[in-house]
């Protein structure tokens, strides 16, 4: 045995053969034909072909390694999406998932548009209720029985969408001031009692939310003009 340039040759059966020509004969020519026997006619190795063979064959295998890898991350992860996605399928046929639907716009702002400031509102005052509903109270000056305030409101809330309901929603069966209009009664629990005059009915859109409008004068007498001008609104938003 010796070495020529750190080359181990070793003479086995008459033939000159290098570890480096041994390993490139393992190698099938039709994978790395760049590693087929560096051998001569004479069965001596060609040590200018063999300079840099096992240099290029380790660097070889780290590229050949490092795409392997790559493929199977990616099968790896293609099966792990297809799995979710089936599951997920299955969930949804199995009705396990529900599906709320998606609305435009935000409760704040739905609420917002249905409750409704007519002209000339004052002391206003908005509150978010703990059940979810959204308040809305002011008062304005507007002679009694306020025809053109409520034509006003039901046009604005129709142009957004909202319809009237001819019954009162909390109460089946009764019919609310959009087809009897305004009730009348005395409030004895004042002092002096009062006479209030209340026009209550709700509106209704196409997802079911509910707008509920309480229109009020309070007067002591019937002929108290001044107070027939104050008309007081109180407007909730319920959520279906």
């Amino acid at each position: 045995m010796w070495s020529h340039k750190g080359v181990r040759v070793i003479k086995v059966s008459g033939t000159v053969c290098s570890k480096a020509g041994e390993l490139a004969k393992t190698v099938p020519d039709t994978f790395f034909p760049l590693f087929s026997p560096p051998f001569s006619q004479k069965g001596l190795v060609d040590m200018s072909k063999t300079k840099h063979l096992p240099n290029l064959y380790f660097a070889t295998l780290i590229v050949v390694f490092a795409v392997t890898i790559s493929v199977l991350i990616k099968v790896s992860s293609t099966d792990s999406l297809s799995n979710k996605h089936a599951n997920t399928l299955s969930e949804l046929q199995s009705g396990d998932v529900e599906i709320e639907p998606r609305s435009s716009e935000s409760t704040g702002d739905h609420a917002g548009r249905s409750l409704i400031l007519l002209q000339g509102a004052a002391d206003i005052t908005r509150t978010s209720n703990t059940n979810g509903s959204v308040s809305l109270s002011y008062h304005i000056k507007a002679t009694f029985p306020a025809e053109r305030e409520l034509e006003s409101l039901a046009t604005q809330l129709k142009r957004i969408g909202w319809g009237p309901m001819k019954e009162d929603w909390l109460n089946p069966g009764l019919p609310s001031s959009h087809s009897r209009g305004w009730m009348e009664y005395q409030d004895r629990s004042k002092t002096p009692p009062i006479i209030v005059s209340s026009w209550i009915a709700q509106w209704k859109d196409s997802a079911g939310n509910i707008v509920d409008y309480s229109i009020s004068y309070l007067r002591p007498t019937k002929t108290d003009g001044e107070e027939c001008q104050r008309m007081n609104v109180f407007a909730t938003w319920h959520s279906r």
